[in-house]
This record gives C-alpha cells, structure tokens and sequence, in this order.
C-alpha cells in the first residue's frame, strides 16, 4: 500500500469487493437483467456497483 491514506481505506479492496464480485459471478444475471439484493450492507452495496 502506498504510504499516506490510513489502511482503513483500502478494506473494501481486500475482503468485501473480491466477495461482491464472486456473488454477481454465482448469480449469472443475464446482460439487461434485474437482480435483487436483499441486506444492502457494504457487501451488497459493492455488489450492487459492479454490476
């Protein structure tokens, strides 16, 4: 990590994002498809982005 931003900062990076991709990934929802997330916490919050 670059020095400067407290670690606190990159959390998402190493644990909820890997996670939200991995769940968009099991949810295969087709291009144009609708989803819903139920639980919006940091983990549905990122997974609700990178769709």
């Amino acid at each position: 990590m670059p020095h400067g931003p407290p670690d606190q900062r990159f959390v998402y990076l190493s644990d909820v994002l890997p996670t939200a991709l991995q769940s968009v990934a099991y949810a295969d929802i087709p291009e144009g498809g609708t989803v819903t997330v139920f639980g919006l916490g940091p983990v549905g919050d990122m997974a609700r982005r990178c769709r």
